[in-house]
């Protein structure tokens, strides 16, 4: 309601008939009237409904006569269309309150509010920057709940939407705005759009900056991966190495029980035979450096009580040689599969 009349105060001064006569006189004052019962609603202060009733049918003849082509002009017709529908926002604000379909006659406040403001704004183009200057202030205002009425306004020189009002019922016009003003409106609408292109490329940059941030947490994550692939296959190598150590050491083992079973001596670096008596000192060369006879370096085939050899055979040089190159040999083969490992 409050926005409705407001937008028919800032464009009364627009409203003049070119021939002054009691009937032009009478269509000003039916437009006065109009928006003085519309504020009055809006303030609450003393609304009757016959008086809006009465002011509502003053106005629609101002209206006419504004229309008319050898009297009236367009920004006089458009002024008193805006006082027509501040008044005709009134009744069906007052209608609201107690009717029994709130919604239907709701709708029509607003209705009648948006061609209030339509009207002021054909009437007058510079109306549309005080108009939303008006809107932006009664929408930070405390609302109740539809269908109740919300505050009340007062749309008088102390009321909090009183700087730039048009002219009021009995009052002076208030001054359009200067160019001065539309200058700074202009410059500061240039700089809102500088500084929204800017923030609109730091987005951009930003949107850059996180692909490449993104990329590169991608490369990352390939390269954990990979590292964790070679984790296992060095743990699975290491794993094998353990096995085939313990195979060297069985094999070392089963060797050496091998050889000394066959009578090869591991005290030395060379494997040389090792077999003679318990009791009797190794075969030594005769005083002319000559070995013994096969008769003499035989071993007796029989033994008496307690006697005990430690092997029943002496191996030959050939043997020897032979097992000691097998070792070698598989020890070098494993050394090298432990190298590769």
């Amino acid at each position: 309601m409050a926005y409705a009349v407001r937008a028919a105060m800032r464009v009364r001064s627009r409203y003049g008939i070119a021939k002054a006569d009691d009937l032009s006189r009478a269509a000003e004052k039916a437009v006065d009237a109009a928006i003085d019962v519309a504020r009055s609603f809006a303030a609450d202060d003393g609304f009757e409904m016959a008086a809006a009733k009465a002011a509502e049918e003053g106005v629609i003849k101002a209206v006419m006569l504004a229309g008319d082509p050898e009297r009236g002009n367009k920004p006089s017709a458009l002024a008193a269309n805006a006082a027509y529908a501040a008044v005709d926002a009134a009744l069906a604000a007052a209608e609201t309150v107690e009717s029994k379909s709130p919604q239907q006659t709701g709708t029509r406040v607003v209705n009648a509010a948006r061609t209030a403001a339509e009207a002021a704004v054909a009437a007058n183009s510079h109306a549309r920057h005080g108009l939303a200057r008006d809107y932006q202030t009664l929408a930070t205002r405390a609302r109740c709940p539809f269908p109740e009425l919300g505050r009340a306004v007062d749309l008088g020189p102390g009321g909090p939407l009183s700087k730039g009002a048009g002219k009021a019922p009995g009052g002076e016009a208030a001054a359009a705005p200067s160019e001065a003003d539309l200058l700074e409106i202009l410059r500061l609408r240039d700089a809102i759009q500088a500084d929204r292109a800017e923030l609109e490329n730091q987005r951009r940059e930003i949107d850059k900056k996180s692909a490449g941030f993104e990329a590169e947490r991608n490369e990352i994550e390939q390269a954990r991966e990979e590292i964790e692939r070679e984790r296992h296959v060095l743990e699975s190598r290491l794993a094998g190495v353990d096995t085939e150590r313990e195979r060297v050491r069985q094999f070392v083992a089963e060797l050496h029980v091998l050889l000394t079973h066959h009578g090869f001596d591991f005290s030395d670096r060379e494997i040389r035979p090792a077999v003679r008596r318990r009791d009797e000192p190794a075969v030594e060369e005769t005083d002319d450096g000559q070995q013994p006879s096969d008769q003499e370096s035989d071993l007796e085939q029989t033994t008496d009580a307690g006697e005990d050899f430690e092997a029943a055979e002496e191996p030959t040089v050939d043997d020897a040689t032979a097992a000691a190159t097998a070792v070698l040999t598989r020890l070098e083969g494993l050394s090298d599969e432990l190298a590769s490992s």
